[in-house]
């Protein structure tokens, strides 16, 4: 039961201070308002992070089934220590971000990618337990996709060089990265999750830049596709 509660409260917060991030400033900025103020190729457009509302019923639903898990008290308590610790580094991560200290995002939130990777893994590579870790599967997923954000932001930040790539063609390159990794979760542990979530930023990628970055949005529109195709055709024997 404390577990329960401790993955309950630490949600809550977890809520709370991504909303007041969003709708009050901190460090005199909102979320949005520092998301956009660098032009990195990789913003989605704002109502993209509207799956944000998505991921905490997800996870409140995920929280509640746990309470059926508690014979399993290895198990629970090893996930509720890994979810609280992801949710706590996600507060930092955030904290961090309205701070502009982006050097230490990274390290953050490649800390908490680890962790939630680690909480992912508790559950296997079965096809038969998919309903179970989606809202973990969500909640990963869309960190990855932040994570790719907050790197490209950074090194817009520090006016990285690109080795002289120009940043269009970086942004095809970080996407291509980003497929692979979606199609890599579809085949190896039968992810769909994973995959709509990779697909609704990339669909917001191209919604953000349009006609003005044609090649970033023909990249993401041709990607979507092929990660479309990864759903229903890229699949082994469970």
């Amino acid at each position: 039961m404390l577990q329960i509660l401790l993955m309950s409260i630490m949600l809550i917060l977890l809520a709370t201070f991504n909303l007041a991030a969003d709708f009050f400033q901190f460090n005199g900025h909102t979320t949005t308002e520092l998301t956009n103020w660098l032009p990195v190729l990789l913003t989605p457009v704002v109502v993209t992070y509207g799956i944000w509302i998505i991921l905490y019923v997800l996870l409140g639903v995920w929280i509640y089934r746990q309470t059926k898990n508690r014979h399993d008290q290895q198990n629970l308590t090893l996930r509720s220590i890994l979810f609280s610790i992801s949710c706590l580094l996600t507060i930092a991560w955030n904290w961090l971000f309205h701070y502009e200290i982006y050097f230490w995002t990274i390290i953050v939130q490649f800390a908490q990618l680890t962790t939630l990777f680690i909480l992912y893994l508790t559950y296997g590579k079965t096809k038969a337990n998919w309903k179970e870790k989606l809202p973990i599967s969500a909640f990963f997923g869309w960190s990855i996709m932040v994570c790719m954000f907050n790197v490209a932001l950074t090194l817009k930040y520090y006016e990285w060089s690109g080795w002289g790539l120009s940043d269009p063609l970086w942004s095809v390159i970080f996407l291509t990265i980003a497929a692979a990794i979606a199609l890599h979760f579809r085949y190896h542990y039968y992810d769909i999750a994973i995959v709509i979530i990779f697909v609704w930023t990339f669909l917001g990628i191209v919604l953000q830049n349009r006609m003005d970055e044609l090649l970033v949005s023909a990249a993401s529109l041709f990607l979507c596709g092929v990660m479309i195709f990864g759903i229903f055709f890229i699949k082994k024997e469970a």
